[in-house]
């Protein structure tokens, strides 16, 4: 089981940690995972970076451990960690003997310009640096969508510099081999190296052009929904989710006027950018009260396991849909019929 892939490589990697800076997951449903509850881990700290604003978090009881959640821009994660590098800078004293071309990087970097486009304050920046500068031990647990992403090899290399400069831990999250395979033979070897020139050369250039995230969105989870169903949920939309084989897609109030979907019926999402797709993921609408903005939240945890081509996706997919009343069409039949399309 997924969870168990989850619970079982995580739980030990993390163990002495005060501090945990998790990068492009959803807190409320990594953490029953990784039980930070008990009494043998002893994390007082937790700050999540993700696109996804789960209000949950913040109705919850956060003293054990301490949480704090910021949003960045979907697509912006070279940025995020990029900024990550220089926040930390002036608070290590690691980062004094620097080489030359790495030293020039961080000086050219236009902080501000970055901030805005990946929709990161720089006060936000500064705390979660100081957070993980006077941490005893600190890891970064990195998600799907640092790794999937089209510069997953310099976001690699940056997290790494990270690593090393900063003495953090870097744990890329362990969705399974039998669901990411490419993450864990490419992540792991390309985290035991840090920048060079070229790199750096090259991300001066792409963050100068960092794409806006127009429009409606899809998260695509690899991880299960977690969902207080007597609270979040109303009656008949719980029976549904309860009883529906289908993946089901939490959204929220806006997305749902946005994409014209009617909760508690059967809706046909496109992979592909434009709807004349045929490969598509049937579900199950759902409403969450506890999700804010024009996203949606698509719970893929048990379909990933059927088709790991669909995990190795950038879990962020711009929403497309056709909704339907048939309750019967097959989710076998509308992902036979597309394959894979990267």
């Amino acid at each position: 089981m997924l969870e168990e892939c989850v619970n079982q490589s995580m739980q030990a990697r993390i163990a002495d940690s005060d501090v945990l800076l998790v990068l492009g997951e959803c807190w409320s449903n990594l953490a029953p995972m990784l039980e930070l509850d008990s009494q043998q881990n002893p994390a007082s700290q937790v700050v999540c970076l993700h696109p996804v604003f789960d209000t949950r978090l913040a109705r919850a009881d956060l003293s054990s451990p301490e949480l704090l959640q910021q949003r960045y821009e979907i697509g912006a994660e070279l940025g995020v960690v990029v900024l990550l590098l220089k926040a930390l800078e002036p608070h290590l004293s690691s980062f004094h003997g620097l080489p030359e071309f790495l030293r020039g990087f961080l000086d050219e970097l236009d902080v501000g310009h970055i901030a805005s486009e990946s929709s990161l304050a720089e006060e936000e920046l500064e705390v979660i640096a100081q957070i993980l500068a006077h941490a005893k031990c600190a890891s970064i647990i990195v998600g799907a969508s640092f790794f999937t992403h089209p510069h997953a090899e310099l976001i690699a290399h940056t997290l790494c510099t990270i690593g090393q400069l900063g003495g953090i831990r870097i744990i890329p999250l362990d969705y399974g081999s039998a669901i990411l395979p490419a993450l864990e033979s490419s992540a792991n070897s390309l985290l035991e190296f840090g920048l060079d020139s070229s790199n750096v050369a090259e991300i001066l250039g792409l963050l100068a052009t960092i794409e806006e995230a127009n429009g409606a969105y899809v998260y695509c989870s690899l991880l299960p929904q977690q969902v207080d169903l007597g609270v979040d949920l109303d009656v008949d939309s719980a029976r549904t989710l309860e009883r529906d084989s289908l993946p089901v897609l939490f959204a929220s109030a806006g997305f749902l006027r946005l994409m014209k979907l009617v909760p508690d019926t059967q809706a046909s999402l496109y992979l592909d950018p434009v709807p004349e797709s045929t490969c598509a993921i049937a579900c199950r609408v759902i409403q969450a009260p506890y999700l804010q903005g024009a996203l949606a939240v698509l719970d893929m945890a048990h379909l990933a396991h059927k088709h790991p081509e669909l995990a190795g996706r950038y879990p962020f997919i711009k929403a497309h849909f056709a909704q339907t009343d048939s309750a019967t069409q097959a989710l076998g039949q509308t992902l036979g019929n597309g394959g894979h399309h990267g």
